[in-house]
């Protein structure tokens, strides 16, 4: 148990994979840079991250959880090749989401690196 941001990879080495299921949706904008680019420390060269987010109208419903839309996260990793591999509709997995008013959400799955 640990703030992730205080953690260093001379701690825990580095890694060939990393996978963010939830952690980046988790966090409001302002942080989102630096985790993305703590996150990156962690890997090894030519190391890959596979990373699930989620779309939605922010103006509909607060997070946590937070829309992450694609154009972010292609800024957050633009020093990686970025690529889209699945993205789907789950609003109807996700009815709690209906009920604080979204309409439409989207989880979609990236690899990075």
């Amino acid at each position: 148990v640990g703030d992730f941001f205080e953690l260093q990879p001379g701690r825990t080495g580095k890694f060939n994979w990393i996978y963010d299921r939830a952690a980046l949706i988790a966090l409001p904008p302002a942080t989102r840079k630096a985790y993305a680019e703590r996150l990156t420390a962690f890997l090894e060269p030519g190391g890959k991250i596979l990373l699930i987010t989620i779309e939605y109208d922010q103006k509909r419903m607060g997070g946590p959880p937070f829309s992450v839309p694609e154009s972010e996260v292609r800024s957050l990793f633009s020093d990686s090749p970025i690529q889209k591999l699945h993205s789907h509709d789950c609003l109807d997995e996700e009815s709690q989401f209906k009920a604080r008013g979204l309409d439409w959400m989207k989880e979609i799955v990236y690899r990075i690196g």
